[in-house]
Protein backbone atom coordinates (compact mmCIF):
# COMPACT_ATOMS: atom_id res chain seq x y z
CA UNK A 1 0.00 0.00 0.00
CA UNK A 2 -0.11 3.65 0.17
CA UNK A 3 0.44 5.89 3.16
CA UNK A 4 -2.44 8.08 4.35
CA UNK A 5 -1.45 11.58 5.43
CA UNK A 6 -3.94 13.58 7.52
CA UNK A 7 -3.04 17.26 7.90
CA UNK A 8 -5.92 18.37 10.09
CA UNK A 9 -9.08 17.10 11.78
CA UNK A 10 -11.01 20.24 12.67
CA UNK A 11 -14.41 21.78 12.15
CA UNK A 12 -12.79 24.78 10.40
CA UNK A 13 -10.19 23.88 7.77
CA UNK A 14 -7.29 26.17 6.94
CA UNK A 15 -8.19 29.23 4.90
CA UNK A 16 -5.65 28.57 2.15
CA UNK A 17 -7.40 25.32 1.20
CA UNK A 18 -10.11 27.58 -0.26
CA UNK A 19 -8.68 31.07 -0.88
CA UNK A 20 -5.24 32.68 -1.04
CA UNK A 21 -5.56 36.45 -0.52
CA UNK A 22 -3.13 38.68 -2.40
CA UNK A 23 -0.77 41.08 -0.63
CA UNK A 24 -0.35 39.02 2.54
CA UNK A 25 2.22 36.60 3.97
CA UNK A 26 1.50 33.51 6.07
CA UNK A 27 4.40 31.59 7.64
CA UNK A 28 2.36 28.46 8.44
CA UNK A 29 -0.95 28.18 6.58
CA UNK A 30 -2.35 25.71 9.14
CA UNK A 31 -2.51 28.62 11.64
CA UNK A 32 -5.08 30.70 9.72
CA UNK A 33 -8.57 29.18 9.80
CA UNK A 34 -11.25 29.43 7.13
CA UNK A 35 -13.41 32.46 7.97
CA UNK A 36 -10.48 34.67 9.00
CA UNK A 37 -9.96 38.02 7.25
CA UNK A 38 -6.44 39.28 6.54
CA UNK A 39 -6.14 42.86 5.28
CA UNK A 40 -3.61 43.68 2.58
CA UNK A 41 -0.09 43.99 3.99
CA UNK A 42 -0.64 41.57 6.88
CA UNK A 43 2.14 39.16 7.82
CA UNK A 44 1.28 36.15 9.99
CA UNK A 45 4.50 34.65 11.30
CA UNK A 46 5.00 30.92 12.01
CA UNK A 47 3.73 31.13 15.60
CA UNK A 48 0.90 33.54 14.79
CA UNK A 49 -2.71 32.29 14.74
CA UNK A 50 -5.90 33.82 13.32
CA UNK A 51 -9.22 32.19 14.19
CA UNK A 52 -12.46 32.25 12.16
CA UNK A 53 -14.51 35.48 12.39
CA UNK A 54 -11.31 37.36 13.29
CA UNK A 55 -8.56 39.18 11.45
CA UNK A 56 -6.73 42.35 10.56
CA UNK A 57 -7.74 45.61 8.89
CA UNK A 58 -4.49 46.18 7.06
CA UNK A 59 -0.72 46.15 7.31
CA UNK A 60 0.52 44.53 10.50
CA UNK A 61 2.66 41.81 12.05
CA UNK A 62 0.93 38.89 13.77
CA UNK A 63 3.18 36.75 15.96
CA UNK A 64 0.53 36.07 18.62
CA UNK A 65 -3.06 34.82 18.61
CA UNK A 66 -6.15 36.63 17.30
CA UNK A 67 -9.19 34.95 18.86
CA UNK A 68 -12.64 34.60 17.28
CA UNK A 69 -14.54 37.88 17.12
CA UNK A 70 -11.44 40.12 17.28
CA UNK A 71 -10.35 42.55 14.54
CA UNK A 72 -6.89 44.10 14.85
CA UNK A 73 -6.33 47.62 13.50
CA UNK A 74 -3.93 48.75 10.79
CA UNK A 75 -0.29 49.08 11.79
CA UNK A 76 -0.61 46.74 14.78
CA UNK A 77 2.12 44.35 15.90
CA UNK A 78 1.00 41.43 18.06
CA UNK A 79 4.20 40.06 19.56
CA UNK A 80 5.01 36.42 20.20
CA UNK A 81 3.08 35.06 23.18
CA UNK A 82 0.43 37.79 22.87
CA UNK A 83 -3.19 36.65 22.90
CA UNK A 84 -6.40 38.59 22.32
CA UNK A 85 -9.59 37.67 24.15
CA UNK A 86 -12.51 37.03 21.83
CA UNK A 87 -16.17 36.20 22.07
Amino acid sequence: GRTLSVDCVDKFPKMTDYVVPTGIRIGDTARVRLGAYLGKGTTVMHEGFVNFNAGTEGPGMIEGRISAGVMVGKGSDLGGGCSTMGT
